[in-house]
């Protein structure tokens, strides 16, 4: 649709997929005409869930895909607590959203809250309600129709009490409306697509040449499999030989590195084996049980002092017709860092050379989670403690960082026309998150690296020689994304701590406050002892960090350039040195309210 704004004499051509993503925010959050009038504002996951609620029933034609997300929710005792799963984003509403507020018909506003964290929330601006003034009836009665439920068939609409709202809970979102309709979500139901992966290993990770199992001869069982997806994808993008790696970095002593290594069993017989972190809880039994669904891991090499490799095959039960070969390479390293890699052999009927965006965004994400659930029962007790402290209690959904090769993309462009702000950018960021940098290397246009916050895109199988730099670079990414876990941790320590304050201060108001004052001062003392066991564990993993030596070939020379390793670790460096300063503080915040507590008991 074209329309004229009279005020400021432009015409502007605005699609009917972005008219009906202002007609919905219009009907929560406006800009208020007068000083009286209190402006309203829109929540970003809010408005998330309705484009997912407007996409499903039907009536805005866009795509979706998983992406791991933080939202917050309100427990019974009022306080703000964070949680991070999967949910089914639209990453086509996110770019036709950000066309709005360039051209002004929506406002952004930047929201803090208790737990430290900043979202956004919108609102149709002025301009924007001028617009909907021109917009066709037949594209408001598709977004009403899904956006208001009735109590019956034969009611009138009523405009505020049959409205949909969207409330937050521990187990994910509520769709109320004041006349009593309540349904949750299937925003956060991932689909399950069926597919076939094979073990990788980057060959700078390898010692020996024991070989990894080759799946490509049952890359047919995944065709005979279901496929969960509910519509039609648009595909943009395809992908051919693609090799994915996730990788992430948890805390990891020289010790917990050996016991490990014993649990493997790498200088017996038979090395590896299925794992389990189910405790045996009664070794006079005859019988051992565990839940359904193990890891069989087979070792492949291992240096005592360095790393150990070995490939998993995921066991663990699907929905009825969902086909998964699951098998998967492991890289430990005893500084902390972990990979997993593999092979795409086929998702649903497309082979290893016609590899969907679409498919491969539902299948990464459920390899992801099979993977947390894998290393969960691998790694030791107080691994497994760590990782949850940091992560708030979301250790199987935590963020990660890929790394994707491929041969060959279709269609091949040169790197920028990749961020085209429409179709191939919104498919790129299912994968990747927001794209940050797209570079062609080489002169025949062929090797293209494409880089966003949550991975990074190789194109291009010469680039593979330069395996050393993007491996290296990975890791330091997912320490980087552990190092916003922790900091986010910190200052959320730091709250407690000020909290704890309070309550000392106005210990004498109430005699129950000591009950609430010693254990929160024994939750925080706790918290801030494992966080400065892994402040140590983060100074030891950046020191062994080493730079991988500058290639001698101009397409290397510029790989090696755009990621930057050195910078990148300097970057590190500077971000632990400022959460040691923090953490100290913390420790002589504990210890000087312990003298208030003693007195308090008093």
């Amino acid at each position: 649709m074209v329309w004229f704004d009279k005020f400021d004499g432009k015409e502007y051509r605005i699609s009917f997929e972005h008219a009906k993503i202002l007609y919905l925010v219009s009907h929560y959050a406006r800009s208020s005409r007068s000083e009286e009038q209190p402006e309203t504002w829109m929540h970003e996951m809010s408005l998330d869930v309705l484009l997912f609620q407007g996409i499903t029933a039907g009536k805005m034609d866009f795509d979706y895909a998983p992406m791991s997300r933080l939202y917050m929710y309100a427990n019974d005792q009022g306080e703000i607590k964070v949680r991070r799963c999967f949910l089914n984003i639209s990453q086509e509403g996110r770019s036709a959203l950000d066309d709005l507020i360039e051209q002004e018909f929506v406002k952004c506003l930047k929201v803090p809250n208790d737990d430290n964290m900043t979202t956004s929330a919108y609102q149709a601006s002025q301009k924007g309600m001028d617009l909907l003034q021109a917009l066709p009836p037949i594209l408001r009665l598709e977004v009403d129709d899904f956006l208001y439920m009735r109590k019956g068939y034969k009611e009138r609409v009523h405009p505020k009490k049959d409205l949909l709202n969207v409330l937050t809970d521990e187990d994910g979102f509520i769709l109320v409306t004041e006349n009593g309709y309540e349904e949750r979500s299937t925003v956060s139901q991932i689909e399950d697509v069926s597919y076939v992966t094979s073990p990788f290993l980057p060959w700078t990770y390898r010692f020996g040449e024991h070989p990894t199992t080759d799946n490509s001869t049952r890359a047919w069982e995944s065709g005979v499999g279901i496929s969960q997806v509910k519509r039609e994808l648009k595909e943009a993008i395809t992908f051919s030989q693609v090799n994915i790696l996730i990788q992430e970095w948890v805390p990891t002593a020289a010790n917990e590195f050996c016991l490990l290594l014993d649990r493997f069993g790498v200088k017996t017989r038979n090395a590896g084996g299925r794992f389990t972190n189910t405790i045996d809880r009664t070794p006079n039994n005859q019988h051992v049980y565990t839940k359904q669904g193990l890891t069989r891991v087979e070792l492949l090499d291992y240096n005592s002092s360095q790393s150990v490799n070995f490939e998993a095959e995921i066991q663990l039960p699907e929905d009825e017709g969902v086909k998964q070969v699951e098998f998967i390479g492991i890289h430990l390293h005893t500084m902390g860092a972990i990979s997993c890699g593999f092979r795409v052999e086929a998702i649903q009927n497309r082979l290893a050379d016609d590899v969907s965006c679409d498919l491969m965004s539902r299948m990464m994400v459920d390899v992801i989670m099979d993977t947390s659930v894998m290393l969960g029962d691998l790694l030791t007790a107080s691994q497994r403690r760590a990782v949850d402290t940091i992560h708030r209690g979301n250790m199987m959904s935590r963020k990660k960082f890929i790394l994707i090769f491929c041969d060959k993309a279709s269609p091949l462009m040169k790197a920028e026309q990749y961020k085209d702000r429409g179709e191939f950018e919104n498919e790129l960021r299912q994968v990747l998150g927001e794209i940050r940098i797209a570079k062609s290397l080489g002169a025949s246009g062929a090797e293209l690296v494409i880089t966003g916050n949550d991975g990074m895109l190789i194109i291009g199988r010469s680039l593979r020689k330069y395996d050393r730099i993007t491996v290296a670079y990975g890791e330091l990414m997912g320490i980087q994304s552990f190092m916003k876990s922790y900091f986010g941790r910190l200052m959320l320590l730091s709250g407690e701590i000020v909290r704890l304050t309070g309550l000392i201060e106005h210990g004498q108001e109430d005699p129950d406050h000591f009950e609430t004052v010693r254990h929160l001062r024994n939750s925080v003392s706790i918290d801030l002892a494992v966080m400065e066991e892994i402040e140590m564990y983060l100074h030891e993993a950046l020191g062994a960090c080493s730079i991988p030596s500058l290639p001698l070939e101009d397409v290397g020379k510029a790989l090696f350039e755009l990621v930057d390793i050195q910078g990148l670790i300097q970057s590190l460096n500077n971000q632990l040195h400022d959460i040691r300063k923090l953490i100290n503080g913390c420790r002589q915040s504990v210890v000087r309210l312990g003298k208030g507590i003693r007195i308090l008991q008093v």
